[in-house]
């Protein structure tokens, strides 16, 4: 572990792109932390909306905010800008959408320097929005609070999270040290998915993990936001997930049945974003939407039966008819639900 020494304590980096409506929130739930040796770094993807300039105006007020212009597209590049700027001994990532219970960084920071932790996850909050900009629903999800150490306590702690994902996501502390001493970084070619794989490069050398049950990281999902957008190659991104997965299981040796068969409940969910993503295409006719869902099932590696028999018990009613449906193509259901969360 590095004896570097750092002045701030952590680093808080938010990539944004046109969030003048959520950025605001972000931020003040970041300054308002009752950890105060931190920075805030906005990195801005070319926004056309007025945010950034409400943040500029509240850096003249702030000096622990800091603003820099990405030219290069997409929240990886504007990662990678906000790790090159980073001055903190921690980093931590959030978007523009989402906010931080109070006490968080200081929890995440005491669970990592007691435990001399090179990352440590938090526990979140899934908030859902409906189109009028309103709470639908919300849910929790963390791992069980404790530290995991060596190779086949954290490769058992991300099997058993792959259910809810919590290695999916880059919302982490990190300690800078190690960062820096694994070059770790972004895909940039990478649309989606780049929260895993950057995670998958860090579990090649982590050793000493640390999970909390609280505070949250609150992660709100809406309408329009860049993980909702219509992707064709969403299937591809998805395989190629999948395979990193497998790849990094097997070279921990864990690719056992449990790690199979939490996967088929990945394929489960994938199956479903995949169907939700076609009827995304708000140009594509029924007709349309049905071959893009008749080519979807057919190319998957476990088919919609096997899916529907391996996830009953395992996750909720209305994704089980959203199951079911595809199973059976049952396409005005598929429409009606369009993503059962």
């Amino acid at each position: 572990m590095s004896s570097e020494h750092y002045d701030t304590k952590v680093s808080v980096i938010v990539p944004v792109y046109n969030a003048a409506g959520t950025l605001g929130r972000c931020a003040e739930s970041i300054l308002g932390q009752t950890l105060k040796s931190l920075e805030l770094i906005i990195v801005d993807n070319n926004s056309t909306d007025d945010g950034i300039d409400f943040i500029q105006h509240c850096a003249r007020r702030d000096p622990r905010i800091k603003t820099v212009i990405c030219p290069k597209q997409g929240p990886n590049a504007a990662r990678n800008a906000g790790l090159d700027m980073a001055a903190g001994e921690f980093v931590f990532f959030a978007d523009a959408d989402d906010h931080l219970d109070a006490g968080l960084l200081e929890w995440l920071i005491k669970s990592a320097e007691e435990n001399r932790a090179d990352a440590v996850l938090p526990a979140m909050r899934h908030i859902y929005m409906n189109t009028e900009g309103k709470v639908r629903k919300a849910t929790k999800s963390a791992l069980f609070e404790r530290e995991y150490v060596g190779r086949d306590a954290i490769s058992k702690a991300f099997i058993s999270a792959l259910p809810i994902r919590a290695f999916y996501g880059v919302f982490w502390l990190y300690r800078s040290a190690f960062l820096k001493e694994t070059g770790t970084r972004f895909d940039e070619a990478q649309s989606i998915g780049g929260g895993l794989m950057f995670n998958l490069q860090i579990l090649k050398s982590l050793q000493r993990m640390y999970a909390v049950t609280a505070p949250f990281y609150n992660k709100v999902h809406r309408n329009g936001s860049y993980s909702t957008l219509y992707r064709p190659d969403l299937p591809e991104i998805q395989a190629g997930m999948r395979a990193a997965i497998i790849e990094y299981l097997k070279r921990v040796d864990a690719w056992n049945d449990e790690a199979q068969g939490q996967l088929l409940i990945n394929d489960a969910d994938d199956l479903m974003a995949c169907a939700a993503n076609v009827l995304r295409a708000q140009e594509a006719s029924l007709p349309e939407n049905k071959g893009g869902l008749a080519k979807l099932i057919a190319e998957r590696r476990a088919g919609p039966a096997e899916l529907y028999k391996h996830t009953k018990g395992k996750i909720g009613a209305k994704r089980r008819l959203f199951m079911f449906a595809v199973r059976h193509r049952m396409y005005f259901i598929i429409r009606a639900l369009k993503k059962p969360y």
